[in-house]
């Protein structure tokens, strides 16, 4: 994943970038992928999906996703991944697992 701005519970609309690459550090063509997700570990250790997009046509390697109103609801470090999967026999692949930091907000309601 790519930087991203200070990101606080009950933040809707922050926009996530993950990168898929080759072990040099280049882009890897996903285009076809059957399926790309965001996978998301709460504090907790809870896991939870939510579908991503590709930011072009996929032949860049990045995966996006924009939080929407549940997805990030308690304070702490989460690890987040990107994930594609082809089927067919084609391994699956993943971008690096990142550790967030999630802040308070004190205008978020309690969980």
């Amino acid at each position: 994943m790519t930087s991203t701005p200070k990101i606080h519970v009950a933040d809707i609309g922050t926009l996530l970038r993950f990168d898929i690459v080759k072990p040099d550090g280049t882009p890897l063509d996903v285009s076809a992928a059957a399926t790309k997700v965001i996978s998301f570990q709460r504090p907790s250790g809870v896991t939870f999906e939510r579908a991503a997009s590709f930011q072009t046509d996929g032949t860049n390697g990045v995966l996006l996703y924009t939080t929407v109103v549940g997805d990030i609801d308690v304070d702490g470090y989460w690890h987040l991944q990107g994930h594609v999967t082809f089927g067919g026999g084609t391994p699956d692949l993943h971008s690096d697992r990142v550790r967030v930091r999630i802040w308070p907000n004190n205008a978020a309601p309690a969980p």
